[in-house]
């Protein structure tokens, strides 16, 4: 999961692991992560897509 930036701007990921058969877990982790700390950007090549448009 995206756990911010380099001082280069370079992507810095972590990897969770957990339990046979916990992926609900690990993503509800993940997801809690992500919404805390707001490491994830939008790769800049990225088009928008019709449903994110009013969101931007």
């Amino acid at each position: 999961m995206p756990a911010g930036f380099t001082d280069d701007g370079l992507p810095v990921g972590v990897e969770l692991f957990g339990r046979e058969f916990d992926e609900a877990g690990l993503l509800r982790l993940a997801f809690a992560y992500e919404q805390a700390t707001h490491h994830r950007r939008m790769p800049p090549m990225t088009p928008t897509l019709a449903h994110e448009a009013d969101i931007r």
